[in-house]
């Protein structure tokens, strides 16, 4: 999960539009079932940025600040996510 977080966090930074992350997680719900969903991905980091995402998009946050936010919750310092 710590490298996916990373993806997730770089490719948002770099212009990914939230609209494709919602498919992703919707795909993992519909291919892997909701139980793995609920046990393996519901609790992780990866799932986490994805919601910090949604909901800073939803209280109107600017692209940039979000990218910050993310970076400072899900970067190094977060050692669920430190290689």
């Amino acid at each position: 999960m710590r490298q996916a977080t990373r993806e997730l966090v770089k490719a948002y930074i770099h212009g990914l539009d939230s609209a494709a992350l919602d498919d992703v997680f919707e795909l993992l719900v519909w291919n892997q079932g909701i139980g793995y969903f609920s046990s393996e991905i519901g609790p992780s980091t990866l799932f986490a940025a994805y919601k910090t995402i949604k909901n800073m998009e939803k209280q109107g946050k600017p692209r940039r600040e979000i990218g910050d936010t993310l970076k400072e919750k899900f970067g190094e310092k977060n050692p669920d996510v430190k290689v």
